[in-house]
């Protein structure tokens, strides 16, 4: 859900400021899917294991708590190493803002 809510404003973005201003949302959107990887492929090994075998799901239950902590901790290390932050991303997005520092946005309509 968070993804297609991210791609919905992606798109909008994308169609109202051009295709440049969608790229932060793609990278989010993709450091996303790639950490909860695990836990997808994870619980699909779950679900088998509780239709096959007893003895196997109850050892499988018993990481599945380990193995789901990893997805939000897999995002923290990324941002930590500046891996999902680039070092000129502040700047692209700074720059992409339309507004010069001189330029005054009107309050009402006297002032335009």
């Amino acid at each position: 859900m968070i993804i297609t809510r991210l791609h919905v404003h992606r798109r909008r973005i994308t169609k109202t400021l051009g295709s440049n201003h969608g790229a932060l949302y793609t990278n989010i959107m993709a450091m996303i899917v790639e950490s909860a990887l695990l836990t997808s492929l994870f619980l699909i090994f779950v679900v088998t294991s509780l239709l096959t075998s007893g003895v196997l799901a109850s050892l499988v239950m018993q990481t599945l708590a380990q193995v789901q902590i990893l997805s939000p901790l897999w995002i923290i290390y990324r941002v930590a190493k500046k891996r999902a932050w680039g070092h000129n991303t502040l700047e692209e997005i700074t720059r992409s803002i339309a507004f010069t520092p001189g330029e005054m946005i009107p309050h009402s309509s006297q002032d335009i």
